[in-house]
């Protein structure tokens, strides 16, 4: 028997051996590494576009085509924004007030449609949506929670739920009306900027 027949198994089995524990692994790491770069690929790619036109059908590369135009922004009276407002009544009954403590304000600030003021007793803020016309809507957020005099505890939690109601609102004169349909739910009157 010679050499070479002796050493054929044993040299097939090393081969075998090391197809199995290097070679292969290798293998499946190499596909998942392509696999996981087409994948992001993938995502991170804009989407290409697509064509309308059918087989056969020819695309008129010449004819201009009009921009795209983007909905105006809704007008909005100037007077209710960046204007300090403060409480005057609240579901028709006279808004409280402490001596010393602060007023109850709002503010629609135009930067991010903030929304920004004051209870009475905490401050609030929050953001606001215009629509067509007078139509608003306001998302009142974050707000300080200090403790007050009952009845301002109580006045706070109504205007907070008289804004969420809030669907529109209306200027005449020096007052503001924030509406919940036709019905007011809180009046404002504008804060004089020029009193010390």
């Amino acid at each position: 028997m010679s050499v070479t027949k002796f050493l054929q198994p044993f040299v097939a089995g090393i081969v075998q051996h090391i197809m199995r524990k290097t070679i292969l692994p290798l293998a499946v790491i190499a596909v998942c590494v392509t696999g996981c770069q087409w994948f992001d690929r993938q995502r991170n790619d804009p989407p290409k576009p697509q064509s309308t036109a059918s087989l056969g059908e020819s695309i008129d590369l010449t004819t201009p085509v009009a921009p795209a135009t983007m909905p105006a922004a809704p007008a909005v009276n100037p007077m209710l924004l960046n204007t300090t407002w403060t409480l005057a009544e609240l579901g028709g009954q006279p808004a409280m007030a402490v001596e010393g403590a602060r007023p109850a304000t709002i503010q629609f600030v135009s930067e991010q449609s903030r929304l920004i003021g004051s209870t009475g007793v905490n401050r609030f803020s929050g953001t606001y949506a215009l629509g067509a016309g007078t139509v608003i809507k306001l998302e009142p957020g974050a707000m300080t929670r200090m403790a007050g005099a009952p009845l301002l505890m109580q006045q706070e939690a109504k205007l907070i739920d008289a804004l969420r109601i809030t669907t529109g609102y209306r200027i005449e004169g020096g007052s503001l009306d924030l509406l919940s349909g036709d019905r007011v739910v809180a009046r404002y009157m504008k804060v004089d900027e020029t009193k010390p």
